[in-house]
């Protein structure tokens, strides 16, 4: 999640052995708070069409 805070707010959706679903509330670019819904797999996990950044 990279953030600056010491600490995040969010609810596990789903706990797999290789995925887990997250989802919190963030407003990196506006006041207005927005839901997002983020998975995460093991590093190194095939995924389509998807460009992964660090």
């Amino acid at each position: 999640m990279n953030t600056e805070a010491t600490d995040k707010a969010f609810k596990i959706m789903r706990l797999q052995e290789d995925q887990m679903v997250l989802k919190f509330s963030h407003s990196q670019y506006t006041d207005k708070p927005r839901v997002i819904t983020d998975v995460y797999v093991p590093e190194g996990t095939p995924v389509e069409d998807r460009e992964f950044h660090w």
